[in-house]
């Protein structure tokens, strides 16, 4: 069985159910102002910089979907979409490094955009119209500043929770 395997997408599904529900609250914060955070780069960076592809894609998968459940264009894509960036990103994660705030900075910021795009690509393709890139992209920049902003604070706080209990990934070669 895949996840009995890797047990570590149990720590890190449960990091990114209350990165879901804090982002729901920021959202619910803003929103008398007419502003949103959509941060899915924050859903996708420690998978990728620390869990084995299944782990890391069922994790980004089971992201997705609690993600976009609520939205226009559904959990079943929003799996799919999360599924397939954290698939496009998997072969150059060798070439970033665990330990420098500003790869995870710029990491965070391109997988945000990269969801932004598909979300944009998916949307006019569902919903038949170029309103939805524009609205897609006008979302993109916030919430691509803010994965920039707290990526490098969710990745520590998710390593640590793994050193609290004895398992020190950075020290650990990557896997596929």
């Amino acid at each position: 069985m895949l996840l009995a395997s890797d047990l570590r997408v149990v720590p890190v599904l449960v990091c990114n159910g209350l990165l879901y529900v804090g982002l729901g609250m920021l959202n619910h914060a803003l929103a008398p102002y007419g502003a949103g955070v959509s941060a899915d780069g924050l859903f996708l960076i420690f998978p990728l910089h620390y869990l084995r592809l299944g782990g890391g894609l069922i994790t980004a998968g089971l992201a997705g979907a609690l993600a976009y459940a609520g939205s226009p264009l559904g959990a079943d894509q929003g799996m799919f979409m999360l599924a397939a960036i954290y698939l496009f990103f998997l072969p150059f994660r060798e070439g970033w490094r665990r330990d420098q705030p500003f790869h995870l900075l710029v990491l965070a910021m391109l997988l945000t955009f990269a969801s932004h795009a598909a979300c944009g690509v998916l949307a006019a393709v569902r919903l038949e119209g170029a309103p939805a890139w524009r609205q897609a992209f006008l979302h993109a920049l916030p919430g691509t500043v803010f994965a920039g902003l707290a990526a490098p604070f969710w990745v520590e706080l998710q390593r640590r929770l793994f050193l609290h209990f004895g398992v020190d990934l950075a020290a650990e070669p990557r896997r596929y």
